[in-house]
């Protein structure tokens, strides 16, 4: 079979069981089954099926991003955030764009702490976005210095 009529094919039955209410991730799933079961030779494709899934979830290196998450959350949500940016902009005095400069600092610190950009960027987008935009930063400058520290790991 020719790999545009493979594709066309899978991605019309995906979006048939999407149109049918099937969660996504069963159609997911069923799709994934479904084609490794015929493209893989029966049995045989369905048992590599699983080694590739049990390989892909005992993977540690996207650990950090959901903790990263569940930090910044608590941290916002507990007032952590807005005492450690009131404290710090005390520090700072009147630098111009001094949470800009703090997200790009706090960038290399989770990064090299972490050893997960996106986690520390993951936070960082929690805890430093809602602040810069109490503050009045412009949603272009608050975007940069966050989304730029995705790079610094790296």
């Amino acid at each position: 079979m020719d790999w545009l009529l493979t594709f066309i094919v899978i991605l019309s039955l995906l979006i048939f069981l999407f149109f049918l209410g099937v969660p996504v991730a069963f159609s997911f799933l069923f799709v994934n089954v479904l084609f490794a079961y015929l493209f893989w030779g029966g049995s045989d494709g369905l048992t590599q099926m699983v080694l590739s899934i049990a390989r892909s979830v005992t993977v540690f290196s996207l650990l950090p991003v959901p903790l990263f998450l569940l930090m910044g959350e608590v941290m916002f949500l507990f007032g952590i955030a807005q005492n450690m940016m009131d404290a710090l902009e005390k520090w700072m005095g009147r630098v111009p764009g001094r949470l800009s400069l703090l997200a790009v600092v706090g960038g290399v610190l989770f990064a090299t702490l972490s050893g997960s950009s996106m986690a520390g960027c993951a936070m960082l987008g929690q805890t430093l976005l809602p602040e810069m935009e109490k503050r009045g930063y412009k949603l272009e400058i608050t975007l940069g210095p966050i989304m730029g520290c995705g790079t610094l790991r790296p």
